[in-house]
């Protein structure tokens, strides 16, 4: 995964001072899912309004909702349409009542609440020191996956590490297939029997088996015994590992094919984590799963102070060994948006997917 490090230019606004000098560490962001988005009155019905206060500033995110081909062939998983999957705005909070945020400006992009939406307050600092590793909550399928900050000066006395913590990998084993149930090449299934499970990526996988990507979410090995493919973001996700067929060992020649690079422009101007790995077949519970992508990291700052620390979104590595069966695919790197006016001292980026999982094949 190539690292991809954009600059943030949209929404440099007026900081507010909340103290002179913050120390912060773990998690600072709160987060909750967007239930509709109401674009013609300019507002958003949320699961957690008693996160929000008038005149906060905030982040609304769309986390999938992209569409995929889904023809059974090589082209299974190509994205058709972004949609509005990755778009993100800050806006101000105008009014609440009830579950119902109103905006204060006029909703710049379009959101589909049926592809993930968020709605996260954006934290706001004079000084702010990371005395201990800062981190976001992982994403779980509907909030999370995003941390989130703005202030005048940021200090890195640590690290910001969101890695692991972006889309994600599964694991699933079927005991009911064997090696005599033949070879499935077939991009897409019902079951897991025939393939196992996708990495989760920028689309609600409407088939969730087989070897084919969803997106940027790494393909499911195939029966029998194929590896998962590598999640994608800025870069594409690697083919998946295939047991070379012999005797008493089960043949495997379509493992799970690597995500689906994502396109990053100003045009588009559009967000998203690292996708997960896919699952390695396995019919002996012997095999591992896919593992997670890494996260979003937005910094907004007037000045930051690097003091030689790092800010690391890395996907996954599959650290598990596979035996007979298929091994598990690496997730992708995440993203981070830096809008810096000045920095002082170096600090390390590093957004790299995490290396596919090995097996110890012991016939």
């Amino acid at each position: 995964m190539r690292k991809f490090i954009p600059v943030l230019c949209l929404f440099l606004l007026s900081l507010t001072a909340a103290g002179q000098n913050t120390n912060i560490s773990g998690q600072i962001n709160r987060y909750s899912k967007v239930n509709e988005v109401i674009r013609c009155g300019n507002r958003v019905i949320v699961d957690s309004p008693t996160l929000f206060t008038v005149g906060m500033q905030v982040l609304i995110i769309q986390m999938q909702g992209a569409s995929m081909s889904v023809s059974n062939n090589a082209s299974f998983g190509n994205v058709t349409s972004y949609n509005a999957a990755g778009n993100y705005e800050i806006q101000t909070v105008d009014s609440i009542l009830g579950d119902t945020i109103k905006f204060k400006y006029q909703l710049e992009r379009l959101y589909d609440a049926n592809g993930s939406v968020q709605l996260i307050p954006l934290p706001v600092y004079n000084t702010a020191t990371v005395t201990n590793n800062l981190t976001c909550r992982p994403w779980n399928g509907s909030i999370g996956g995003v941390l989130l900050l703005k202030a005048d000066s940021l200090i890195l006395n640590d690290s910001i590490i969101i890695s692991n913590s972006g889309f994600r990998g599964f694991y699933n084993n079927d005991s009911s297939q064997n090696c005599f149930g033949g070879v499935n090449s077939g991009y897409f299934f019902g079951d897991s029997m025939q393939g196992a499970p996708k990495g989760e990526g920028i689309v609600i996988a409407p088939f969730p088996y087989g070897k084919g990507k969803n997106i940027n979410g790494g393909g499911g090995g195939n029966n029998q015994n194929t590896g998962g493919g590598g999640g994608a973001n800025y870069g594409k996700g690697g083919l998946g590992g295939a047991i070379v067929p012999r005797t008493a060992a089960c043949p495997g020649n379509d493992p799970g094919v690597g995500g689906q690079a994502l396109s990053y422009n100003d045009t588009l101007n559009k967000i998203f984590m690292g996708g997960g790995g896919g699952c390695g077949h396995g019919n002996n519970s012997e095999n591992t799963g896919g593992t997670n992508g890494g996260a979003i990291c937005i910094i907004i700052a007037n000045t930051r102070v690097g003091n030689s620390k790092a800010i690391v979104s890395n996907g996954k590595d599959q650290t598990l060994i596979a035996g007979s069966d298929g091994a598990g695919g690496g997730g992708a790197g995440g993203t981070v948006l830096l809008s810096v006016g000045q920095y002082i001292g170096n600090v390390t980026v590093s957004v790299k997917g995490g290396a596919g999982g090995k097996l110890n094949n012991d016939f």
